[in-house]
């Protein structure tokens, strides 16, 4: 019995919850580890691109930014191409995430297309929407960039392009060319007007634009319905 109370007296106080020893969380998968590289360097060429343009954002540096070594680096990207056609693909699919979610609760088509008018202007003055504007003018002079870049350019431009064609048609303006046309009016005019931005041109001229743009948009889908035939003419 001594021998009992002997041995216990040397064991060590049982741990409260307060004094266990914190759980080591689970190690990330290669898979994990990898796509958080590929985020982080898609992140600072984006930040590169925003702030200093497409010919000073180079793969040193935006290896720099995102605290990775090159050869991490090139593991993900073995080229400046590939990272700026994974900087337009994420990008366009911030934008195509943020218009699904302002788009929430509307169910007026007319509406929709004015929402969208409102957000696709904030994208495209953003960091992301510069860092495209950056890679879609390199890709003139650059051979392999524009064979990387623009194939997923024109995929996920295609996808959202024929989205707000359709809200086009379905708010009243049957007529889907001119629906197409009115479209690449709009974003060639917003794309233009991102520029004017960073060239410092006064927001509130710009925004006056981009309502000008609005009433346009309305003024066309409200005549085709007064009409009933889809046009506006």
């Amino acid at each position: 019995m001594r021998g009992k109370t002997a041995y216990a007296a040397t064991m060590p106080p049982p741990m409260s919850p307060l004094t266990q020893p914190p759980i080591a969380p689970a190690r990330r998968t290669q898979a994990e580890r990898s796509a958080s590289t590929r985020a982080r360097l898609v992140a600072a060429a984006t930040d590169a691109l925003h702030r200093l343009g497409y010919a000073a954002a180079s793969t040193n540096l935006v290896a720099d930014l995102a605290g990775v070594s090159r050869g991490a680096m090139l593991h993900q990207f073995p080229s400046k191409a590939l990272l700026m056609a994974a900087v337009v693909q994420a990008s366009f699919e911030a934008d195509y995430r943020a218009y699904r979610q302002a788009l929430r609760g509307i169910a007026d088509p007319l509406e929709q297309l004015l929402v969208i008018s409102d957000i696709a202007w904030v994208q495209f003055r953003s960091p992301s929407g510069i860092a495209q504007t950056e890679i879609w003018m390199a890709t003139r002079s650059d051979p392999e960039l524009a064979a990387a870049v623009l194939p997923v350019h024109d995929q996920m431009f295609a996808r959202s392009f024929e989205e707000q064609a359709r809200r086009f048609v379905a708010a009243g303006l049957r007529d889907m060319q001119a629906a197409r046309m009115f479209l690449y009016h709009n974003v060639a005019l917003l794309r233009g007007l991102s520029l004017e931005h960073v060239l410092g041109t006064p927001r509130d001229v710009l925004d006056a634009s981009v309502e000008r743009m609005k009433q346009t948009v309305r003024d066309v889908v409200l005549a085709a319905r007064a009409n009933g035939d889809g046009t506006d003419g």
